[in-house]
């Protein structure tokens, strides 16, 4: 599969209206202890504390919408979750009866997560 710079283009026109613009930000004791100057996109700062949102809000705005009367599924123990329920809020896919099912270990974790999204509505 090759990406091109209009894919990439197209992506961000897609997913700009459900995102934060985050920042890039440079620390100069971790520059002078790296010998070099090293910049860090700050994607802590999304709606979800993470970067999935930029790829799960991608996939789902991808769909046509036959495919998304079916609703949206995804197999994950956290950041990847979040980042299929804010499109599911966002655009109002119905995902099982608006269900997300996260694997009991760690539990507290997971729930935590999930009401952070909820907080958005």
């Amino acid at each position: 599969m090759n990406i091109t710079l209009q894919d990439i283009q197209t992506a961000h026109e897609r997913i700009a209206p459900h995102i934060h613009r985050t920042p890039v930000l440079t620390n100069k004791s971790i520059n002078a202890i790296a010998g070099c100057d090293i910049y860090f996109k700050c994607e802590n700062f999304q709606k979800i504390g993470a970067f999935k949102i930029r790829g799960g809000m991608n996939a789902s705005l991808s769909l046509s919408t036959d495919k998304l009367k079916n609703g949206l599924a995804t197999h994950s123990s956290g950041n990847h979750a979040q980042a299929i329920a804010v499109p599911v809020h966002d655009i109002a896919i119905q995902v099982r009866d608006n269900e997300i099912v996260l694997g009991t270990h760690g539990r507290s974790v997971y729930v935590a997560k999930l009401d952070e999204v909820q907080k958005m509505k």
